[in-house]
């Protein structure tokens, strides 16, 4: 599989996140569940990913959830690692855009990019 690495303007959403974040993005379609409070969960797909963040499609409009929203992001079919805490920076008609609290380990993406 060849991976294509471009760059791609994020915006961010928080006040103290206020500009635009230049991150290197890795074209990799991937099976992804959002964890959020009070058992609420979205399953998507991703066409890429970053050490910073992800955007996920879910196929419907994203109504139960609310940007700054915590949760915990499960990338699969990785066995064995922990989910990545994130928070909600964008919401689309049919999908939703996290960022990592922690950038993404290097090796979690490189696992992913074997198993396919």
């Amino acid at each position: 599989m060849e991976l294509q690495v471009h760059p791609l303007h994020v915006p961010l959403t928080s006040a103290k996140d206020n500009f635009f974040h230049r991150a290197q993005r890795i074209e990799l379609q991937a099976r992804v569940v959002l964890e959020l409070s009070e058992r609420r969960a979205m399953i998507g797909n991703t066409r890429d990913i970053s050490d910073s963040g992800v955007f996920f499609t879910i196929g419907y409009p994203p109504f139960h959830a609310s940007l700054q929203e915590y949760g915990f992001l499960h990338l699969m079919p990785l066995v064995g690692h922990p989910p990545l805490p994130c928070q909600i920076a964008r919401l689309t008609d049919d999908g939703v855009a996290v960022r990592f609290i922690d950038h993404c380990p290097p090796d979690l993406v490189s696992e992913l990019v074997a198993k396919r």
